[in-house]
């Protein structure tokens, strides 16, 4: 996990934003739910939200740590900032009756 977060960090500096996200993403796969997976996962959705441009793949993430850990407030906070702004209330709704 450390070679794949000095790589993720080369390619933030290079601004390659999408080899950063799949960086974390390979990064966050090498451990159990917790801290450090949500960590990496919350970073990489916010290439996706941000830079990227993908909010769905955003949500995607932000979903997947919610069903990891229970609550999060990053990420809770993640996907209502991201369906609020599509106005995608009902899957925000669905979102919040699962967590």
């Amino acid at each position: 996990p450390e070679a794949l977060d000095e790589l993720a960090s080369l390619y933030a500096l290079k601004q390659d934003r999408d080899a950063q996200a799949q960086t974390l993403l390979r990064a966050a796969a090498t451990f159990p739910p917790g801290r450090d997976r949500h960590g990496r996962l919350l970073q990489a959705a916010g290439l996706y939200e941000g830079p990227l441009k993908r909010a769905d793949r955003a949500v995607e993430l932000f979903e997947e740590i919610l069903r990891d850990g229970g609550f999060d407030e990053a990420a809770l906070n993640g996907v209502t900032r991201v369906l609020g702004a599509q106005n995608r209330w009902s899957d925000l709704l669905n979102v919040l009756k699962a967590t």
